[in-house]
């Protein structure tokens, strides 16, 4: 049986995956403290990390290789990137603009 999930779909299962406070669920251990991550620069090591997080707690992401899942920023500032979850090569979810006070 195949799942076929459109681009909204997959945005709103990482929105609920960054929202959610680590181990926010009783019983089950999903999300995880990404502001930790997502506070400093962002390097390929925290990326991975990150990757290896998110393939842990979402089972559809588990059987996706390197090329299917990726994080990838574009530069908008001189001194700022933004950051995108990419899935497939046509799907870019923008990490959540987390801040020092949020």
């Amino acid at each position: 049986m195949s799942i076929v999930l459109d681009p909204l779909a997959v945005k709103r299962i990482f929105d609920h995956w960054f929202a959610t406070p680590p181990n926010g669920y009783i019983g089950v251990r999903y999300a995880r403290n990404v502001r930790q991550i997502l506070l400093k620069p962002i390097t390929e090591d925290s990326s991975d990390l990150l990757l290896q997080w998110m393939k842990e707690d979402i089972p559809l992401l588990k059987n996706l290789s390197s090329d299917q899942l990726n994080i990838v920023s574009r530069n908008i500032d001189f001194d700022k990137k933004e950051y995108f979850v990419q899935v497939g090569n046509k799907i870019h979810i923008p990490f959540p603009p987390y801040t020092n006070g949020a």
